[in-house]
């Protein structure tokens, strides 16, 4: 299976950020939220040029409803790829939000 080879990636490069961020993705397909976000925050942490994983924090963040770790997370993001559209689009919706408040 796709999450046994992203384990064993992982078991062989604890240092792999790529491979905690995929399998974040894959945890959160399974509805298991808390692994997802320990994943991409190990992710984030191994790998600090990685906007991905600090970008999936960012969504997963905003999807809880958790406003604040979501812009925090999303900032971060932007400041390793200024363009990432999904990341400026994110940050917008984030700011609108609290202007709304």
């Amino acid at each position: 299976s796709t999450q046994s080879t992203w384990e064993v990636a992982i078991s062989v490069n604890s240092n792999h950020a790529e491979s905690f961020n995929n399998l974040g993705i894959l945890e959160l397909r399974k509805g298991n939220v808390d692994q997802a976000r320990t994943n991409f925050q190990t992710a984030a942490r191994l790998a600090d040029h990685m906007h991905e994983p600090l970008f999936n924090g960012a969504l997963l963040a905003f999807k809880l409803g958790d406003f604040q770790e979501s812009f925090t997370l999303v900032t971060k993001a932007l400041e390793v790829y200024p363009d990432h559209a999904e990341s400026l689009e994110l940050k917008r919706q984030l700011k609108q939000h609290f202007m709304s408040l």
